[in-house]
């Protein structure tokens, strides 16, 4: 009743029944029993194989025509032609991949029946959910590379702020160092706050702690990124400056001390 060699390679099993055939085409031994018994069930005439296959064939060929698979962006666009957003794209990504899912496993539940035609049909919408499923991967990829680019963007611009925000108030200290010192007077190192004169040593002293202090402000402004940033640019080019003018005075200042030891 059966071909020996079709037994060997596993096409039929002699032991089963009509009713429980088992086909090598509906898939890995892990199925439910019942669900194989069902399927056997039903596609036991390969005519009734033939036309699920050629049903399920149209509506993939559907699917992927509503989903529009043969553009390479279908993800990114609605069928308004609005523009997805990433949370949208990903959420369209995700319900394609259950779609996918769902026609392959309904692919391995219809036996071929070692039919040519019917091998060739299985091996068409294989190859057509294996090339859906690719431009999804690729799409998928595509969306990961935005999200990145997006976060990466919204990071930079988070620390474009911080780093204004940074350089203004060194800019501030800087002004604020200038005035509690005095630097606006030629004789700043001449005199305290309360107008005594100060000697010789005290000067060179008080100008050893403003250069201390110059110091400090020239090496926080160079921690401080500028991120291309026009904005920060201009912001460390009036902070240099500055520094440079105050550095000046000091410089003056100290070539009037008498016996400056450096």
């Amino acid at each position: 009743m059966y071909n020996s060699s079709r037994s060997q390679r596993g096409y039929y099993r002699p032991e089963e029944t009509d009713a429980t055939y088992s086909y090598s085409s509906l898939g890995s031994d892990s199925w439910k029993s019942d669900e194989r018994v069902a399927a056997q069930k039903r596609y036991i005439d390969p005519k009734a194989a033939e036309d699920a296959l050629v049903d399920l064939q149209k509506r993939l060929d559907d699917y992927s025509e509503e989903k529009g698979f043969k553009y390479y962006t279908f993800a990114a666009y609605s069928k308004s032609g609005d523009v997805h957003s990433n949370a949208e794209r990903s959420r369209f990504l995700d319900m394609c991949d259950q779609h996918l899912n769902s026609y392959e496993a309904q692919l391995e539940k219809i036996p071929t029946h070692n039919n040519y035609r019917l091998v060739e049909l299985n091996r068409i919408m294989n190859t057509d959910i294996k090339t859906y499923r690719g431009k999804v991967t690729a799409n998928r990829e595509s969306l990961r590379r935005s999200t990145d680019d997006e976060y990466y963007h919204d990071q930079i611009a988070e620390e474009v702020m911080q780093a204004n925000s940074e350089r203004l108030q060194l800019k501030q200290d800087l002004n604020k160092f200038g005035n509690d010192n005095c630097f606006n007077y030629a004789d700043f190192a001449t005199y305290t706050k309360d107008g005594q004169v100060r000697s010789d040593t005290e000067r060179s002293r008080f100008l050893k702690v403003c250069d201390q202090g110059l110091y400090c402000f020239e090496h926080e402004l160079k921690e401080i990124p500028t991120h291309n940033s026009p904005r920060l640019e201009g912001l460390q080019s009036d902070i240099s400056l500055g520094i440079e003018n105050y550095r000046k005075k000091v410089a003056a200042s100290r070539g009037s001390v008498k016996g400056e030891i450096w």
